[in-house]
C-alpha cells in the first residue's frame, strides 16, 4: 500500500458512492457476475462492518449469478411466435412513448422491462419469492445482454422492438427452467457464499454491497473498476487503507485479523521510536 492510499485512509472521514443517473443494467464480472442495475447504491464497507453483514438474506444476488452458470446447459433458449405477438405490442407502446425523452430508451432497457414482468407473474406464487425473483431477474439479464444493445437508442422502434422480443422471449422461454433448477442449490450455494464473504471481508480489507447485497469478488479494484466503466457507478475504497498488526513473543508480524487495527500514523510513529532505539542501543555499543 502506497503512503498517498494509507494517508487517505487515514484522513477519510467516510465512504461515498456516485451513481450515474441512466438506465442501463449489466452483468459485472468483475464483481461475481451481479446483474446491477445503473441505479443500483453501492457503498464500501470496511471489514468489521462488512462481516457482520455476511448472512443469507445479503447473498441472494451471489447465489443467483452462480447458480446460473451451472443451470444454463440446462436450460434450452427458444422463442415462439406466440410469444413474439404479445411481446410486440408492449414494446412498441413502451418505446414509443418514451423515445422522444431526452434519454430514449435501448433495445436491452426495453428487454429488461418486458422480460421482468413476466418474473413478477412466475414468481407471485412462488414459496420463496426472493430466490425465485433473483433467478429470473439474472436469467432476463443474460439473455437481454445476450441479444440486446445499450448502444442502439436512436435506431427506430420497430427494429429495435424486433431484437428486443427475440431477447425477452428466449429468457422467458428458461426463465421456470433456472428458477426450478437454482431452487435445488440455493440453501448450500447461501451457506457457503457466506462463508466467502466473511472470509473476503477479512482478506480484502471490507467488500461491496450493491443494495444491500454483497458483491462476491477476490479482487475489489477490479469490481469497483468494471462498475464505474459499465454502470457509470463509482465506489470510494480508500477506507480500505487500515494497516493490521498482531504482536507475537518479541516480534511484530504485520497480519490481518478482524480484531486489531492500527492506523498508518500510529505504525510510522512505532517504527520511528523502534528505529531511535535501535540507534541509541548501537552508539552506547561502541562507546
Amino acid at each position: 500500500m502506497s503512503c498517498t492510499r494509507a494517508l487517505q485512509a487515514v484522513l477519510a472521514l467516510g465512504t461515498f458512492f456516485l451513481i450515474a443517473p441512466q438506465r442501463a443494467h449489466a452483468t459485472v464480472a468483475a464483481c461475481g457476475n451481479a446483474t446491477l442495475s445503473a441505479t443500483a447504491s453501492c457503498v464500501f464497507v470496511t471489514t468489521e462492518q462488512c462481516a457482520t453483514q455476511c448472512v443469507p438474506t445479503t447473498v441472494v444476488t451471489a447465489c443467483a449469478a452462480q447458480l446460473y452458470t451451472g443451470c444454463d446447459g440446462q436450460c434450452v433458449e427458444s422463442t415462439t411466435t406466440a410469444c413474439t405477438e404479445t411481446c410486440a405490442p408492449v414494446c412498441t407502446s413502451e418505446c414509443t412513448t418514451t423515445q422522444t425523452s431526452s434519454s430514449p430508451p435501448s433495445s436491452r432497457g426495453l428487454c429488461m422491462s418486458e422480460c421482468q414482468q413476466g418474473c413478477n407473474t412466475s414468481c407471485d406464487g412462488s414459496a420463496d419469492q426472493g430466490h425465485c425473483r433473483a433467478s429470473c431477474a439474472h436469467n432476463c439479464d443474460e439473455k437481454c445482454e445476450r441479444h440486446c444493445s445499450d448502444d442502439d437508442t436512436t435506431v427506430t422502434c420497430a427494429s429495435k422492438c424486433n431484437t428486443v422480443c427475440t431477447g425477452s422471449c428466449s429468457a422467458k422461454s428458461t426463465s421456470q427452467c433456472q428458477i426450478d433448477c437454482q431452487a435445488v442449490g440455493f440453501g448450500a450455494c447461501e451457506t457457503t457464499v457466506v462463508q466467502q464473504c466473511t472470509e473476503r471481508c477479512n482478506t480484502n480489507g471490507g467488500g461491496i454491497y450493491c443494495d444491500g447485497q454483497f458483491l462476491n469478488t477476490t479482487n475489489l479494484d477490479a469490481c469497483a473498476a468494471e462498475l464505474a466503466s459499465k454502470l457509470k457507478i463509482n465506489v470510494d475504497l480508500t477506507l480500505r487503507g487500515s494497516v493490521k498488526a498482531v504482536v507475537k513473543g518479541t516480534g511484530c508480524s504485520m497480519a490481518p485479523t478482524a480484531s486489531e487495527s492500527v492506523p498508518f500514523g500510529a505504525m510510522v510513529l512505532f517504527a520511528i521510536v523502534l528505529g531511535a532505539g535501535y540507534l541509541r542501543r548501537r552508539a552506547t555499543a561502541i562507546l
